[in-house]
């Protein structure tokens, strides 16, 4: 049966993009590696790999892999046995090889954070630096071109905007985001020598912090699957992060 446009293929979509780590990047990444390495004879480190497309027909899902050192692009296929019928098949048999996979590897919960990684400059850090700094030249700056700004938000935004914005911005940055930050440190171990360092980053950067603690714990959850396969563990990742960036696709 070909899949047609529908809420059918909206799921189908919002499925692919769960796990192509979209919104939720903890289930992103390592989940497709499981799901590859339990389903095809693919051995290696295949590099950074995502989900595509499904066959129209539903009897595959492609993804791409990208093996180091070259990094090149290669399709891997997997087949649904027996085929889907409706696009709103696919959610639940990706969540099934998940599980499969899951158990496969027996991966944990919660893998321990015991390092501290800076967020990288983009593609949160500038831009959220950007953003605190505008908000206090608007409401600190002096000058003419402090009035005009301030005049330009008051005219597209309302006169409560700068306010509002500070409010917000205080919230999140000195109490919603540091919580949740304490509430990871806690379920990934982490020492407090470099968890200090975690909750400094996420009351000056907010989100660019939460970001980049998600990442490692990705990243840990990558090496911990490789760690049982012919590739062994990931280098640290702090060592590959000072070393020239990879081409990912």
């Amino acid at each position: 049966m070909s899949f047609s446009p529908s809420a059918g293929q909206r799921s189908m979509d919002q499925a692919i993009q769960k796990y192509n780590g979209k919104p939720d990047i903890l289930t992103g990444e390592y989940s497709n590696l499981t799901i590859v390495l339990k389903k095809t004879s693919e051995r290696g480190n295949l590099g950074h790999l995502f989900i595509t497309t499904v066959d129209p027909q539903g009897h595959y899902v492609s993804l791409l892999v990208h093996p180091p050192p070259e990094h090149e692009s290669r399709e891997v296929r997997i087949q649904f046995d027996p085929p889907l019928k409706s696009p709103w098949e696919v959610k639940a048999i990706f969540e099934q090889w998940e599980a499969e996979a899951k158990r496969n590897f027996k991966i944990p919960d919660n893998l321990p954070i015991n390092y501290y990684s800076p967020p990288p400059l983009f593609p949160m850090t500038v831009p959220v630096i950007i953003g605190l700094s505008a908000l206090i030249f608007a409401d600190m700056g002096r000058g003419h071109y402090a009035e005009m700004f301030r005049a330009w938000i008051v005219r597209v935004f309302g006169k409560y905007m700068i306010r509002g914005a500070e409010i917000f911005a205080a919230f999140m940055h000195l109490l919603s985001e540091p919580v949740w930050m304490l509430v990871l440190l806690r379920r990934h171990q982490t020492p407090w020598s470099e968890g200090w360092k975690w909750v400094l980053t996420v009351m000056l950067l907010g989100a660019a912090g939460v970001s980049e603690f998600n990442d490692c714990v990705e990243y840990e959850r990558l090496s911990y699957i490789y760690s049982q396969t012919e590739v062994g563990p990931l280098p640290p990742r702090l060592e590959r992060k000072a070393s020239p960036k990879v081409k990912r696709d």
